[in-house]
């Protein structure tokens, strides 16, 4: 009778050569399942500080924007956020879009920077193809053994992230690169200034002040270039870290509230509602996360 069996991939190779620098594997943070109906924003702009995320389209329609470009997504497609890159999910065309979700911290690969999945100018969207359906058993195995809680099943869902993560890569380098369409020096530095002070008492006229422009010249060229005016990139920009603090803390609506910008909670409920379609609390209930720690 054989002993037990323990799956450990401490350091993946590919030819001979690592995939991962030392202490660089990847691990499970947490694993979602999302099916978001149509005309709802679930997961509005936000990113991942030290942590990389994979999503794969099961059914349905999407639209991404990452890094400050929109792309349709649909069935079969599996979507890579670096770390540290702003993004948002939403649905589209009168359908309900159902994914898988896994983010990971830890992971450096070779020749890539920490946190990061892809390298600049590789597309982060790309087709399965015939893959899609190890990616859906191995997305599904780890979402499943970190639902349970039990220690013996986080340890599996662990061995396969490496795998998961290196399978995930192996599709983004077969694409050919296609580096973004350069952005306007003043709506980039507006952005930025926005992702960083978000949380503070902010105003239109605070963020033209600083770059010394006039409001008018500002909302025009921002909503030209993003398709939305200052203003409402930083609703969604606070609405997207409230969606974190409540799907990965413990912490009340209102503090959640206050950690984000909004002193008075019952604005920041209306405005989470407008914006997602749920109240706080509410969202937090209906959302399925499953954590790896």
């Amino acid at each position: 009778m054989t002993g037990p069996i323990h799956l450990s991939i401490a350091a993946p190779v590919e030819g001979g050569r690592p995939v991962f620098r030392a202490g660089g594997v990847p691990e499970i943070v947490r694993c979602s399942e999302m099916v978001v109906s149509h005309g709802r924003l679930t997961r509005t702009m936000h990113r991942h500080e030290g942590e990389a995320e994979l999503v794969l389209v099961l059914d349905g329609y999407g639209r991404q924007v990452i890094g400050g470009e929109t792309y349709l997504t649909g069935a079969g497609d599996l979507i890579f956020h670096n770390s540290g890159v702003m993004h948002e999910d939403d649905s589209r065309a009168n359908t309900d879009c159902h994914t898988l979700c896994c983010v990971f911290s830890g992971l450096h690969a070779e020749g890539l920077a920490p946190g990061a999945l892809i390298a600049p100018g590789r597309r982060p969207v790309v087709q399965a193809g015939a893959q899609f359906h190890i990616l859906r058993a191995m997305f599904g195995l780890v979402y499943e053994r970190l639902k349970t809680g039990d220690p013996y099943d986080r340890r599996i869902a662990q061995d396969i992230a490496a795998p998961l993560v290196m399978l995930a890569m192996q599709l983004a380098e077969k694409q050919p690169e296609t580096p973004p369409p350069p952005r306007h020096a003043l709506v980039a530095a507006m952005q930025s200034y926005m992702d960083e002070h978000f949380a503070e008492d902010l105003h239109l006229e605070d963020i033209t002040r600083r770059f010394a422009v006039s409001q008018y010249y500002a909302c025009r060229l921002f909503k030209e270039q993003t398709g939305i005016s200052p203003m409402k990139y930083l609703i969604r920009r606070r609405v997207g870290e409230a969606q974190t603090l409540l799907l990965a803390t413990e912490r009340s609506v209102e503090e959640v509230a206050a950690a984000v910008g909004y002193a008075n909670p019952n604005y920041f409920s209306t405005v989470f509602s407008r914006v997602v379609g749920l109240p706080p609390k509410r969202y937090r209930q209906e959302s399925t996360w499953a954590s790896g720690a």
